[in-house]
């Protein structure tokens, strides 16, 4: 902030004409910054984010550019913030993602549990390619058409899995053989090509008891928040 090393986590009081730089982070792949009142955007399905792929929504659909002017709405006063210590996930370059099987797991998945992958540089915000020893599945390529969405993993004809991410598509033919629940599912915009990824197993009911403890636990400090 106008040159002074400032720390993430906590809120900064800034001034028209301030410069805040953020430079490229070490672990992790996304930046995150909050401001006061919030930005104007155009709004699609009540929200103001920008869907990139098909041009909606945030400022004209696009991602912004250099001399781009962003408006913020009217100002509220802003309470002094730290996020809690509980609260502060340490990033690194390897991730443990709590999982389940999907509709497509077999008996040949179970090593799936004890693997290492690696995510290739093919990632965005539709997904994020895997590689490792993944199970090779007869009907691959004979599979109809049904319902999917974010942290589902699937596995191509190429052999690698594909592990999807928010903009992903609504429905897909490939096998589904893992599912990464929902209460570890925002970690996945963090990571980055080069990473490492474990898939840690939960049965259904772990999964829905570890949602309600991250629940909880947010809600300590963000009252209203959800996952």
């Amino acid at each position: 902030l106008n040159g002074r090393v400032v720390s993430f986590h906590e809120t900064l009081f800034v001034k028209q004409g301030d410069f805040l730089e953020v430079g490229r982070p070490d672990h992790g792949l996304r930046t995150y910054l909050a401001i006061s009142g919030g930005v104007v955007g155009d709004e699609f399905l009540e929200s103001e984010s920008t869907y990139i792929p098909a041009g909606l929504g945030g400022f004209d659909g696009r991602a912004l550019r250099s001399g781009d002017v962003v408006e913020t709405s009217p100002r509220t006063k802003p309470r002094r913030e730290t996020t809690p210590e509980t609260l502060l996930f340490p990033l690194g370059n390897s991730f443990a993602l709590r999982a389940s099987e999907g509709p497509d797991y077999t008996d040949d998945c179970t090593h799936l549990w004890t693997e290492q992958y690696k995510a290739t540089r093919r990632a965005s915000r539709i997904g994020i390619e895997l590689d490792g020893a993944f199970p090779k599945i007869d009907s691959i390529e004979n599979l109809p058409s049904a319902g999917i969405f974010p942290g589902a993993l699937q596995l191509p004809p190429q052999g690698r899995g594909f592990l999807l991410l928010p903009d992903c598509q609504t429905t897909g033919g490939y096998p589904h053989i893992l599912q990464v629940n929902r209460s570890d599912r925002h970690l996945l915009g963090q990571i980055r090509p080069g990473d490492s990824i474990l898939f840690l197993h939960r049965t259904r009911e772990q999964a829905a008891d570890d949602l309600i403890k991250k629940q909880k636990l947010i809600a300590s400090w963000i009252g209203g928040f959800r996952v």
